[in-house]
C-alpha cells in the first residue's frame, strides 16, 4: 500500500499538477490509515499477521520479475535493431520474391528496424509486396488527438513499399473496434 500512495503522489505532481499543499494532505492521510494497517500487523506477525506480508513480498518479486524482463527485452531490441541502409541496400525487393499481401512486424522500437527482420529476410525465400513496421506507445498523457495519434511513414523510396507505424495512446483513451 505504501507503493500506491507514493505511486499516487508521482501520479499527482507530475501528471496531473496538482498543488503541493493537496499532495502533502493526500500523502498525510493515506500514510496515517498504512501505518496503522502495517503496525497492526507487525504486532500479529506470530498469530497469522505473515500472510500479508509474505503475499505482499511474492507480488512484489513477481512485478519486479515483469519490470526486469520488460526493460531487458527492450533494451536487447534496442542495441540489436538492424541498419536501415543495411536493409536500404538490399534493393527495392530486398533479395527476395515480393509476394502480395501485406506483413506486419511488431516491435517495441519506434525507430529502426527490429532484429528480428534481418532473421527473417535471411532466412525466408518470400516477403509480402507491403511490409509495415507497428510500434504501439503508451504516452504519460490523458488522452492523444485523433490527429496526432497514429504516425505513419515510408521506409526508403516508393518502391521499397515499407512504412512504420506508431500507434500512440494515452492512458484514458480508449481502443475502439470497428463494427465491421
Amino acid at each position: 500500500m505504501l507503493v500506491t500512495t507514493f505511486l499516487m503522489v508521482l501520479i499527482m505532481i507530475l501528471v496531473w499538477r496538482c498543488h503541493w499543499l493537496i499532495v502533502l494532505i493526500f500523502t498525510g492521510l493515506s500514510l496515517v490509515v498504512e501505518c496503522t494497517y502495517l503496525s497492526a500487523v507487525l504486532l500479529k506477525v506470530n498469530q497469522g499477521g505473515w500472510v500479508p506480508l509474505v503475499i505482499a513480498v511474492a507480488f512484489y518479486i513477481v512485478m519486479y520479475v515483469w519490470h526486469y524482463g520488460t526493460v531487458k527485452r527492450y533494451e536487447t531490441e534496442l542495441h540489436s535493431k538492424v541498419s536501415l541502409a543495411w536493409i536500404l541496400g538490399l534493393g527495392p525487393s530486398l533479395g527476395l520474391v515480393r509476394v502480395p499481401g501485406i506483413g506486419l512486424v511488431y516491435s517495441e522500437l519506434a525507430s529502426g528496424v527490429p532484429h528480428i527482420f534481418s532473421h527473417f529476410i535471411t532466412n525466408l525465400p518470400a516477403l509480402h509486396s507491403v511490409v509495415v513496421f507497428v510500434c504501439v506507445k503508451y504516452l504519460p498523457v490523458y488522452k492523444v488527438p485523433e490527429e496526432e495519434r497514429f504516425i505513419v511513414k515510408r521506409i526508403g523510396s516508393t518502391n521499397f513499399h515499407m512504412f512504420r507505424c506508431v500507434a500512440r495512446y494515452g492512458y484514458q483513451d480508449l481502443h475502439k473496434k470497428d463494427p465491421d
